[in-house]
């Protein structure tokens, strides 16, 4: 139903990511997450 997809999109995004689709003929379509590196808990 493409919800899933949606609650990711939502998830992602209020962490400062993107969530991203790349296409490729011979691998077919893949998602693509990325998400800011966090700052050093222990510093």
């Amino acid at each position: 139903t493409g919800l899933g997809l949606y609650i990711c999109h939502e998830i992602v995004q209020k962490h400062g990511g993107v969530l991203s689709l790349e296409e490729n003929d011979s691998q077919g379509t893949c998602f693509v997450m990325r998400l800011p590196a966090g700052a050093d808990p222990f510093s």
